[in-house]
């Protein structure tokens, strides 16, 4: 399994961008993990106003970014770990997607002392509180998971910048959902010692060794092409 741990670009709209890039051509297994500036981060089929209170998110010059996967609109600052997964579809039934990827950050988090639980198919959740969310993508033979996991971020200004709940909720959605809580909250753990953690739990995972890499020249050269479209006000404002 090879490993790209970036401590460096907090761009959330290149940060996207990679992502899209590795997806296309890096070599599976990867683990990825990342942080964003402050921003909020739709879902490709978001509605902005179902979702966002946009008046504040401008007012507080809060960046906002539309991703290339589904699921619902998350907050990012630097209290919030990201990490995508990227596997050969074939390796896992695609409807188990959530289920099968998921067990690596369950099981960082219960080598942590806490038993976690997998909600709605994409959320983790402890103590009746969503800890972390994720969503999908599929390009061609390879699958991508991208998850955020709520370290110590500003809940309240997620609160000030999200719609929770959103003007138009799931039927039949289990509304943990919209409970958020920080990890912090319930046990004492830095970001170095979770990083740590989901490495080793998804090197066991994948049952083998990990690498770590930095990225491939073609690899930040195509993200640099997909940025451009991620800033756009085009796709950004696509769903209003």
């Amino acid at each position: 399994m090879e490993v790209l741990l970036d401590k460096e670009i907090k761009d959330p709209y290149l940060n996207i961008a990679i992502d899209y890039s590795l997806v296309r051509i890096a070599t599976p297994p990867l683990l990825r993990i990342w942080i964003n500036d402050k921003s909020v981060v739709l879902g490709v089929m978001s509605a902005i106003t179902d979702e966002v209170h946009l008046s504040y998110v401008n007012k507080a010059k809060i960046k906002l970014v539309r991703r290339f996967s589904g699921g619902g609109t998350v907050y990012h600052d630097n209290g919030v770990l990201n990490y995508s997964v990227i596997t050969f579809c074939s390796d896992y039934d695609v409807n188990k997607l959530y289920a099968n990827l998921l067990q690596g950050i369950v099981n960082a988090f219960h080598s942590l002392g806490i038993k976690t639980e997998i909600r709605n198919d994409t959320d983790i959740v402890y103590s009746n509180k969503k800890i972390c969310g994720n969503s999908a993508y599929l390009s061609g033979k390879k699958c991508l998971l991208h998850g955020s996991i709520l370290l110590n971020a500003d809940i309240n200004e997620m609160y000030k910048s999200l719609v929770i709940p959103p003007r138009k909720v799931r039927q039949n959605i289990d509304m943990v959902k919209y409970r958020p809580a920080n990890l912090t909250d319930f046990i004492r753990v830095n970001r170095e010692q979770l990083i740590d953690k989901i490495i080793s739990s998804y090197s066991s995972w994948f049952g083998e060794g990990y690498q770590i890499r930095t990225y491939h020249e073609q690899e930040m050269y195509l993200a640099n092409e997909y940025v451009e479209k991620f800033k756009s006000n085009k796709f950004i404002f696509s769903r209003i």
